[in-house]
């Protein structure tokens, strides 16, 4: 970014009276005699001024020390008005405080990971997507809106053939979508997109942002639906695991809506790549 020039007056020359320069000693002394008048009228003020200016930089500290620290402007703390994505989103603080704290939901996020990984998927974000007449295509990575839109349109088309995963050269193949998965739009949408992701992946959080966008489009027809399964790489992000249990207590605590406004909020602020601070959960 190129800097701004600052305005400013032209620059002349113009003559300047030398100031009256005084010795150390005669510019302290009428401070030193006024303290001297003031201690022979009264010997007691200074010892008190003392004192007083003591508690009051004493209290002046425990008063700051008892006092929380407002959040840095632009920290993840600062965008989070209520303090956590739970809250900033309505849930109850005290429950989801339970049910994170349980991790009663660590088993289904292991079998959401052996799932996929049965089925082909080695990295996040992945994406299956189940076509209108039945074939399945992959969306493999975050690729751009358009490339998205034209998978979508051929799995509408009722013209698509079952495609060999990138991964492993094997013919795709899914675990059905079910009622225990998460899913944003129509039950009964012709093409259902099924989505392992990683809420600690850079690649995931922009892959998020452009299936929002693209479901603006198409979900007003009912046509497409977006499942999100966790597949987080605990290897790289040690933190992901716990913000997929997260997600499914915002689910049990308010229900699928809330799932997708967790989950939304929280890929739209992690940072990514493990530096999201689990108390804001």
């Amino acid at each position: 970014m190129k800097n701004k020039k600052h305005g400013g007056h032209p620059n002349k020359q113009t003559p300047q009276v030398r100031p009256e320069i005084k010795t150390e000693y005669e510019t302290a002394m009428p401070v030193e005699k006024e303290v001297i008048a003031v201690h022979e009228s009264n010997p007691m003020m200074i010892p008190i001024a003392i004192v007083l200016a003591g508690i009051f930089i004493a209290g002046a500290i425990l008063w700051n020390g008892s006092r929380t620290p407002a959040p840095a402007p632009g920290s993840l703390a600062a965008l989070l008005k209520k303090g956590t994505i739970a809250e900033e989103i309505g849930l109850n603080k005290k429950k989801f405080a339970e049910c994170l704290s349980s991790r009663r939901y660590q088993s289904f996020v292991q079998s959401s990971i052996d799932s996929g990984a049965k089925n082909g998927v080695q990295g996040t974000p992945y994406s299956f997507v189940i076509a209108k007449n039945g074939a399945i295509l992959e969306i493999n990575g975050a690729q751009p809106t358009a490339e998205i839109k034209k998978v979508i349109d051929l799995a509408l088309s009722g013209e698509a053939i079952t495609m060999k995963s990138s991964n492993t050269g094997e013919t795709l193949a899914i675990d059905p979508v079910i009622a225990k998965d998460h899913l944003f739009g129509n039950p009964n949408a012709d093409v259902k997109i099924v989505t392992y992701s990683d809420f600690e992946c850079p690649f995931c959080k922009r892959f998020h942002g452009t299936m929002e966008e693209i479901m603006k489009e198409y979900e007003k027809e009912g046509k497409v639906a977006w499942i999100i399964r966790p597949f987080p790489l605990a290897q790289l992000h040690d933190k992901a695991p716990y913000e997929a249990e997260a997600s499914e207590c915002a689910n049990e605590i308010g229900g699928n809506a809330k799932y997708w406004e967790y989950v939304s909020l929280l890929e739209k602020i992690t940072p990514a790549n493990n530096e999201f601070d689990p108390a804001l959960l």
